[in-house]
């Protein structure tokens, strides 16, 4: 699972530094594809097969080993477990990359106009780090947390891209949530340069959502708490918040 917490926006990042980002995000997907297409073990192409199988089950997940992934690049190892948030985006966009080269062109075409989303379920064999043992350094990292599974909410919709229109314009937008937690916050100023019917700028608070053009997922929240045999004597057992979506809800 992955440990997140808010932290404040960066300031002062030029245009070149952003452009570097772009680019090392750009690498990482590419590299992701050609693991989807090239990893095998013997003459087994294990994911190449796998997306593969799931798309044509209608299913839009597959299970990605750690190991794999490390033996076949060290980079993208480290960087799924240092940046979980933004790598783990730019797998499961490579999984549709990947999925497009193995398909017809008719097959093609039904993606591009679908725009369905893969996702990738990581599983891992390293040891565990213990709930009471995170620190601030575990923030926006990759860890594995063993525990015991108390409580669960009822399923639920959550928004991940938000469709909204000036109700004075008719000018839209839409706003990505990809936050597990988090909500959205709507533009207090409407950013069309054309204004209103008279010309005037729109008045603020103009926006309003659009629910039937937004995007939803499943969502459950789940509470994770340490096992018994390893509370020390004497305290009570320490206990997270955890976020899961799309396939892993009743999972």
């Amino acid at each position: 699972m992955t440990v997140m917490q808010p932290v404040a926006d960066m300031v002062g990042v030029n245009s070149s530094e952003a452009a570097a980002a772009d680019l090392e995000l750009f690498t990482l997907k590419r590299l992701f594809r050609e693991f989807f297409r090239n990893f095998n073990i013997g003459n087994v192409f294990i994911y190449r097969d796998a997306i593969l199988r799931q798309w044509n089950s209608g299913q839009c997940c597959v299970h990605v080993d750690l190991l794999h992934v490390k033996e076949f690049n060290v980079s993208l190892f480290n960087a799924l477990q240092m940046n979980p948030a933004d790598t783990l985006q730019q797998f499961e966009r490579a999984a549709i990359d990947a999925l497009k080269t193995l398909l017809t062109a008719e097959q093609v075409a039904q993606i591009e106009s679908e725009k369905p989303e893969f996702q990738v379920m990581l599983k891992s064999s390293q040891s565990g780090q213990s709930i009471r043992s995170l620190l601030a350094e575990h923030v926006n990292r990759l860890v594995k947390v063993p525990g015991i599974v108390i409580s669960c909410s009822r399923v639920r919709s959550k928004v991940t891209k938000v469709a909204i229109k000036c109700s004075e314009c008719g000018y839209e937008k839409v706003i990505d949530c990809k936050s597990a937690m988090g909500g959205f916050l709507l533009p207090r100023s409407c950013d069309s340069l054309a204004g209103g019917q008279d010309g005037k700028k729109c008045p603020p608070g103009s926006y309003v959502v659009n629910p039937n053009k937004s995007d939803y997922i499943d969502q459950q929240t789940l509470k994770l708490q340490e096992a018994p045999e390893v509370v020390p004597t004497g305290e009570m057992p320490r206990s997270i918040m955890m976020s899961v979506d799309r396939y892993l809800v009743d999972y």
